[in-house]
């Protein structure tokens, strides 16, 4: 246990991380298939799109609408895939110069404004559904619910991963960057 963890994170070290890190494995992999689903349909609506106007000239109505939509799941998830994996934006180049009793406390300061972030995008975003539930799409008459679920089902993905990373900082089982090496 490193020495930012208090005594009643002492549970969290074993068993129950490494429960919390199979979850997060298999919420990333569905993440990512969501998203690789996600840009399939893109890929197959935009060339649609393209043929039906430019070569046939007779336009579809719909596949712009389900493309980004698409776009919306695949922004959503891939973002989660991309959080577990350490593509967010970060600043690493002040990390990686300061030594680790600082480094540290920074790191842990910005998971936990990634988690206000994920806890008000999952918020707004359900509350979001109530309303869309009931207003239809012009293209595909589809629930506008569908589109916006990517929200807040996202942000409960992100929201588990920044939990888990941030676990793993208050028990020093993280890895920083740079710094003197980290856990």
């Amino acid at each position: 246990m490193s020495a930012l963890s208090p005594p009643c994170f002492a549970w969290a070290g074993g068993s129950v991380m490494a429960l919390i890190r199979r979850v997060s494995a298999v919420l990333e992999s569905v993440a990512a298939a969501l998203t690789i689903a996600a840009m399939i349909v893109i890929a197959a609506a935009i060339p649609y799109e393209v043929i039906g106007r430019f070569v046939l000239k007779n336009p579809p109505s719909s596949t712009a609408e389900v493309a980004c939509f698409a776009m919306v799941w695949a922004s959503m998830f891939g973002g989660a895939v991309g959080l577990r994996r350490g593509y967010q934006v970060g600043m690493t180049y002040v990390l990686e110069r300061l030594p680790d009793r600082l480094a540290k406390p920074l790191a842990v300061l910005g998971s936990l404004a990634s988690l206000v972030v994920m806890v008000v995008l999952l918020w707004f975003g359900v509350a979001h559904l109530a309303t869309s539930a009931k207003v239809q799409s012009a293209a595909t008459g589809i629930p506008m619910a569908v589109p916006y679920a990517a929200i807040p089902a996202g942000a409960a993905v992100m929201l588990w991963f920044t939990v888990e990373l941030l676990l793993a900082q208050v028990l020093g089982h993280a890895k920083l960057p740079g710094g003197e090496g980290g856990a």
